[in-house]
Parts: structure tokens; C-alpha cells; sequence
């Protein structure tokens, strides 16, 4: 599976005080923004592959999070 890996620093304060007023979680609606965002970028769809480039129809965003016991989960969240 391609992917593409982004660095970005951001402001999230109004994102974590929609997630107080709305009791959604933080992670939830953070990932609903990046994949609303990345959705609308084509370039995002082609990913080169073996030399060639490839047009996907669908993206993920791949998510990794620490667990309880110190180590780490990962999961793709198709959007």
C-alpha cells in the first residue's frame, strides 16, 4: 500500500474546543479534517508505483496511536 507522509504544525485550539462543545473526541474530528482536506487535493489520489503512477479512487488516513501497554496500534481509516 503507497502512502504519503505529511509534517505539519498547526493551531488546534478551536478544534479542541469544538471537540468540548460538541463531545466529540479530538482524534475523531482531527481526522475528519485532514481527510476532508486531502480529499480535495488531486494530487493526492496519484501515488508512483514501480515507476509508474497510479490514480487511487479512494484515500486512508493511517492513524497511530500509543496503547496501555506501551506500545503502539496502528489502523487506516478510509475516507
Amino acid at each position: 500500500m503507497p502512502m504519503v507522509t505529511l509534517v505539519k504544525t498547526l493551531d488546534v485550539s478551536r478544534l479542541i474546543k469544538a471537540s468540548k462543545k460538541s463531545g466529540i473526541k479530538f482524534t475523531t474530528l482531527m481526522c475528519w479534517c485532514i481527510g476532508k482536506v486531502a480529499s480535495q487535493v488531486e494530487e493526492f489520489y496519484m501515488l508512483p508505483v514501480d515507476g509508474k503512477l497510479y490514480l487511487y479512487d479512494e484515500l486512508a488516513i493511517n492513524v497511530i496511536v500509543e496503547n496501555g501497554k506501551g506500545g503502539i496500534n496502528s489502523c487506516d481509516i478510509p475516507f
